[in-house]
C-alpha cells in the first residue's frame, strides 16, 4: 500500500515498527539527513532530548535514531508518553547552499513495506526541508500520517518552528567578525539584512596593492531585465550620482543608501577600471576593496581579486543585490580586457566614449612615477602612444615645400616657416611620449619578471630575458631600488643582486597600512 499526501493508517501498538528512509542525492556535499522532532500538542520541543540528531540518537526505550536518519526503530506503548506526536523531517544543514533540487526518489518503507510505503520522486529547487511524516495518538489509537510538506526554511528554520534552540554543533560558525567583517570568496554572498541591518548606508573603497593613483570607481545600477534603461544609471566621474541620491561616486570612495535606491534597480554592480583602456592590472598583484558602515565605520566584508599577469581593463568586485525582499552582498572578481565597453554590452547600454579623470585625485607627473612605502613597488602612470606620430615630420617637410615654392613671397615665407617650426615642436612633442610610453613599458616588464624570479634578481639574467640592453635593465633597478622598492646586495661571487622582498605581495598584506 502506498501512502498519498494526508492520508494516514492506525498502527498496531503492540508490535515494534521501523521506519526506513532512503534518497539519491545528485551531490556529494549535499549532508541531508532526517531528524527526529517529538512535540507536544502545542507543536512545540519542550526538551532538548527530544530532538533526534546524531549526538542524541533516542529517546530511552521509545525511539532511537541510526546514522543519517536513514532508519527509525519505535515503541508504541499503550500509556502516555513524554510527547504527543512525532514528527520526521528530511532537512539541508543550516545555511546550506543546495536545495532539494539536488535531490530525487525519496522513498519511505513502514516495516520493510510490509505496511505501507511513501515515493517522492522529486521537489521544488527552492525546497529546504521535507516533512514526511508524523506520528500520532487519536483517541488512545497511533496513526501514521504521510505529510509530504516542502519547507523553503533549512534546519535554523525548524528549529524557530518547533521553538527551541538547536544545538551549537549543528550551527555553522559564519566567520562574521564585528571587528573584521567578512572576508568574501569568489562567488560567495552575504545578506547584509540578515547581519548587517542597521547598515543602511555604506562606504565602497578600493585599492590595488602596490598601489595605484589612476584607478577609477564605476557602478552599474540594474533594472529588474538584467539591462541598464537609461544610460543615466552608469556611475562614472563625469556621472557621479545615480538618480535618487542612493549612490554617490567621490574620488576614492562611493557612498551608497541601500533605503534611497530607485525601486527599479535590482542590483547594484561595483567596479573598478583604468584610463585610458590601454591601461592594465597585471602590473599590480592583486585589489582589494571593502564594504563599512557609513555611519560607524564597522567594516561588513572585503575581497580581494588577484590580478598579477591578468590583462584586464576592467574588473566587477562586488554585487549588491535585492533577494526575497532582503539585501545581499555577492563577491564577484570577474575582469575584462576590453573595459567597460564590454560590461556594457552585457547590460544593454553604450559606455561613454570619453570617461573624465577624477577631478579630486592627484595624478603624479609622467615623469617622475612614485613608489607606496607601504606597496615597496613602482607604478608609473601610463603614456598613450601617439597614433600618427609621423605627423609633425609631414608638417615640417609641407612648410619647406611652401617656403620653397614661395620664396619670392613675404608671406608665404612666413607661413612655411611657421608650419616647419610647428612641425618641428609636434615631432619632438611625439617623441618625447613614445620614448615615455616605452619606459613605462620596459618598467612594466622589469616588475613582471621580478616577481616570476621570485623576487631576487641580476641584471645580466633580466637582460637576457629581453630585447632591452643591460645598461637599461640596470638602469630600471636601480631606481625601483632608489624609491624604496628594493636594495642591492652582493652575493658570494661578487655579482650585484638586486632584492624585492618588500614588493612580495604576503608581506604587502601583512604590513598593509589600514589606509584607504
Amino acid at each position: 500500500m502506498e501512502l498519498i499526501r494526508g492520508q494516514n493508517i492506525s498502527l498496531d501498538s503492540k508490535k515494534p515498527l521501523r521506519i526506513d528512509i532512503g534518497w539519491r542525492s545528485l551531490t556529494a556535499d549535499l549532508n541531508l539527513e532526517a531528524y527526529g522532532f517529538a512535540i507536544n500538542n502545542d507543536k512545540q520541543v519542550t526538551s532538548p532530548s527530544h530532538f533526534l540528531w546524531e549526538a542524541n540518537p533516542e529517546i530511552p526505550e521509545l525511539v532511537t535514531r541510526h546514522p543519517q536518519g536513514k532508519q527509525f526503530d519505535l515503541n508504541l506503548p499503550v500509556l502516555a508518553t513524554p510527547y504527543d506526536k512525532l514528527c520526521i523531517i528530511l532537512s539541508l544543514p543550516v545555511n546550506s547552499l543546495h536545495s532539494f533540487n539536488q535531490v530525487q526518489n525519496i522513498q519511505v518503507r513502514i516495516n520493510n513495506g510490509q505496511l505501507t510505503r511513501i515515493n517522492i520522486p522529486s521537489c521544488t529547487s527552492e525546497t529546504k526541508s521535507l516533512t514526511l511524516l508524523e506520528i500520532y495518538r487519536h483517541k488512545g489509537q497511533w496513526k501514521l500520517r504521510f505529510i509530504g510538506y516542502e519547507g523553503l526554511g533549512d534546519l535554523s528554520t525548524l528549529a524557530e518552528q518547533f521553538r527551541f534552540s538547536l544545538p551549537s554543533a549543528l550551527i555553522p560558525d559564519d566567520g562574521i567578525s564585528l571587528s573584521e567583517g567578512v572576508e568574501l570568496s569568489a562567488g560567495e554572498n552575504l545578506s547584509l539584512t540578515e547581519h548587517f541591518a542597521h547598515c543602511k548606508k555604506l562606504l565602497w573603497q578600493a585599492r590595488s596593492v602596490p598601489k595605484l593613483d589612476d584607478i577609477e570607481l564605476n557602478l552599474v545600477a540594474v533594472g529588474p531585465e538584467n539591462k541598464v534603461k537609461n544610460i543615466k544609471d552608469f556611475l562614472y566621474p563625469a556621472n557621479p550620482s545615480l538618480r535618487g541620491g542612493g549612490v554617490a561616486l567621490k574620488s576614492n570612495e562611493g557612498q551608497i543608501n541601500l533605503e534611497q535606491l530607485p525601486a527599479d534597480i535590482v542590483k547594484l554592480e561595483l567596479l573598478v577600471s583604468r584610463t585610458p583602456e590601454t591601461k592594465r592590472f597585471s602590473s599590480v598583484d592583486y585589489i582589494e576593496t571593502r564594504l563599512v558602515s557609513a555611519i560607524t565605520g564597522q567594516p561588513v566584508c572585503k575581497f580581494i581579486f588577484e590580478t598579477a599577469a591578468k590583462n584586464y581593463n576592467s574588473a566587477v568586485l562586488f554585487e549588491i543585490y535585492r533577494y526575497r525582499g532582503e539585501w545581499r552582498v555577492r563577491g564577484l572578481g570577474q575582469g575584462y580586457a576590453e573595459g567597460i565597453n564590454k560590461i556594457a554590452e552585457k547590460y544593454g547600454f553604450t559606455a561613454p566614449k570619453q570617461r573624465k579623470p577624477q577631478t579630486m585625485s592627484h595624478r603624479p607627473p609622467p615623469q617622475s612615477p612614485q613608489p607606496t612605502a607601504s606597496a615597496g613597488a613602482t607604478t608609473t602612470p601610463s603614456t598613450q602612444l601617439p597614433k600618427y606620430p609621423y605627423v609633425g615630420y609631414g608638417i615640417a617637410a609641407m612648410g619647406g615645400v611652401i617656403s620653397l615654392l614661395g620664396y619670392a613671397s613675404i608671406p608665404m615665407l612666413l607661413i612655411g616657416a611657421g608650419m616647419v617650426s610647428g612641425g618641428a615642436f609636434v615631432s619632438w612633442k611625439t617623441f618625447n611620449q613614445t620614448k615615455a610610453a616605452q619606459k613605462e613599458h620596459n618598467e612594466r616588464v622589469i616588475l613582471n619578471m621580478i616577481k616570476e624570479r621570485n623576487y631576487r634578481v641580476t641584471a645580466f639574467e633580466l637582460a637576457s630575458s629581453h630585447t632591452m640592453t643591460i645598461e637599461q635593465v640596470t638602469e630600471i633597478l636601480q631606481y625601483l631600488c632608489a624609491k624604496g622598492a628594493g636594495q642591492i646586495e652582493i652575493d658570494e661571487n661578487g655579482k650585484e643582486v638586486f632584492v624585492f622582498d618588500n614588493m612580495r605581495s604576503d608581506n604587502i598584506r601583512q604590513n598593509q597600512p589600514d589606509n584607504w
